[in-house]
């Protein structure tokens, strides 16, 4: 069912299943389709059982749980559980980059895949939720490394913050909000300062703003930020050529540089 307007396109009660759509013609039709046109949710679903799972999602050939909207699937759960809980015979969790929420200020210059790291806390709000400011990174095994920007200019509004909405709003005017990969497989922006890099070679910061660079050693330490998992030899990589750009360092000088796949080891 499709409303457009501030109601339900269903609503169902029961004492075991609200809705019940079991499928069998087509196994990768949807058992419950249903769509909003305003800003709220395609399904809410609400459980009294303390030990039960508001929305549950079973299917032996696609997904149980598909969502499709500006922020995917969002679970929150309030007895003190997961709020997201999978598992099964499968792949429980895939493909799998975890970020965090963070702020940074508007006069930082960054684009995405650059290294940032954790300048100050800002909120801390549940056991498993804090928030803080970041900074881009323009030192050499910067230990304070939080991870790779992932996403910019993303909604303020959506932080459950420990002070009042008056103070949130307030300590982050002059900040936007971003998202920082840090756990998982993606990509990362690298410099030529440490030498070519090898699959399998450590990434750290450098004194090119936001870029990486090899690790001097192989040992994985408070300032690696990830793992290359592609190859890179500088003298065979032009500027202006498969994504190669120059970079100006710290030192005045200029830098190639160029986004590479890796898996993040940050947090």
């Amino acid at each position: 069912h499709f409303t457009s307007i501030n109601s339900y396109g269903i609503y169902a009660t029961g004492s075991l299943y609200g809705v019940y759509t079991p499928n069998a013609i087509r196994s990768e039709a949807a058992g419950l389709f249903n769509r909003s046109s305003i800003d709220t949710y395609g399904v809410d679903a609400i459980t009294g059982n303390a030990n039960g799972a508001a929305v549950y999602g079973h299917s032996s050939v696609a997904a149980g749980v598909y969502g499709n909207g500006s922020r995917g699937v969002v679970a929150a759960g309030q007895s003190g559980n997961y709020d997201f809980y999978a598992q099964g015979a499968g792949v429980n969790y895939g493909s799998f980059t975890g970020a965090h929420d963070a702020f940074i200020n508007f006069n930082e210059t960054y684009i995405l895949g650059d290294i940032v790291s954790m300048d100050e806390t800002l909120f801390k709000g549940t056991l498993s939720n804090t928030s803080g400011r970041v900074t881009v990174t323009n030192s050499i095994n910067n230990k304070a490394v939080f991870g790779v920007v992932a996403a910019i200019g993303m909604d303020k509004n959506d932080v459950v913050a420990s002070v009042s909405q008056v103070d949130y709003q307030t300590i982050i005017a002059d900040m936007d909000k971003v998202a920082i990969n840090s756990l998982g497989e993606g990509q990362i922006n690298v410099c030529e300062i440490g030498g070519d890099i090898d699959n399998g070679d450590y990434i750290t910061s450098s004194i090119v703003p936001g870029k990486g660079m090899k690790q001097a050693d192989d040992l994985q330490h408070n300032y690696t930020v990830a793992k290359a998992t592609e190859l890179v030899v500088w003298a065979n990589e032009a500027d202006g050529t498969d994504g190669v750009y120059l970079s100006v360092g710290s030192d005045g000088i200029s830098y190639k540089t160029k986004m590479i796949a890796c898996t993040y080891h940050s947090g």
